[in-house]
């Protein structure tokens, strides 16, 4: 690898500056995250035991790879007494200087399987695309055997941005530092009436500031009139909520429904309405509540 001494990139005037692959590493991975950009490499149901991963752009660690053409694979044959969980993965292989996609085979647990972490060492980094339930005589892979995890932070994620998010512990860091130093310097000078007073107020802030965020599920059930409400478990006198996608547990299909409902909330109530078609499955959620 070329000498970082001088930074990246100079021309180079008889061979003084040179750089090489894993000089644009350093340089790509400050700015695209690893993942796989909003949209790409969604993995489908294609006939009998295959799945379609397709096109689409990826980064890992600094190594990027663009798919031009969907790739085809075949989900090996299943065990005829347990069922198993494969991965579908793009996979950074430096010891071969590629990146594929691949299916990555799960272990047999029993009634219950789990899927294969992604493996993440000895020169090899996968990120994963989809999770594939392949029942114990299982003849074809349906569309709801795929549950999609490009938007799990954990095992893939999707790329958004130039930079996944800003860091301001150190700035809070600070902050709260300035504010102690503050807080002892004019205490003394407080009465206890006036001490107590700035104690509720930073109290009360610290309450409105409180953030949970917990998983949920709309259910097919609840809407009413393309209106769901959760005004039951967060009333709007009390609570603002964000609602979003749980990439953790929803499927392709589930996330179709979400996409297909087109949601809109409300200012008033914590409500929201689909202006387009409404979900007829389930949908596990998040859900962000902040008292007011």
């Amino acid at each position: 690898m070329a000498d970082n001494d001088y930074g990246l990139f100079w021309n180079s005037v008889n061979g003084d500056r040179k750089y090489d692959a894993d000089s644009f590493e350093i340089w790509a991975k400050k700015f695209f995250t690893t993942g796989v950009f909003n949209g790409d490499l969604q993995v489908t149901a294609d006939g009998g035991m295959n799945v379609l991963v397709g096109t689409g752009y990826c980064c890992i660690e600094g190594k990027v790879k663009f798919f031009d053409t969907a790739v085809s694979l075949t989900i090996s044959s299943p065990s005829g007494v347990y069922p198993r969980i494969d991965n579908v993965v793009i996979e950074r292989d430096d010891i071969n200087r590629r990146i594929i996609a691949k299916v990555q085979e799960g272990a047999l647990t029993g009634d219950d399987p789990t899927a294969p972490e992604p493996i993440r060492e000895n020169g090899v980094y996968q990120i994963v695309l989809a999770q594939i339930y392949v029942s114990a005589n299982a003849t074809e892979i349906r569309q709801d055997y795929i549950t999609d995890k490009r938007a799990d932070n954990s095992v893939c994620g999707w790329i958004v941005g130039t930079v996944s998010r800003v860091d301001v512990q150190q700035m809070t860091a600070q902050a709260e530092a300035d504010f102690e130093n503050w807080y002892e310097a004019v205490k003394d000078q407080l009465s206890e009436d006036a001490a107590g007073h700035l104690q509720l107020e930073i109290d009360d802030i610290n309450d409105k500031i409180d953030r949970t965020a917990v998983a949920a599920t709309m259910t097919a059930t609840g809407w009413n009139n393309a209106v769901y409400s959760f005004e039951s478990s967060y009333p709007s006198t009390t609570y603002d909520i964000e609602i979003e996608p749980n990439g953790d547990a929803i499927t392709t299909a589930q996330l179709d429904a979400w996409g297909q409902a087109r949601l809109v909330g409300s200012v008033t109530t914590n409500t929201v309405k689909a202006c387009g078609t409404v979900p007829s499955i389930d949908i596990p959620i998040v859900i962000k509540a902040v008292k007011k």
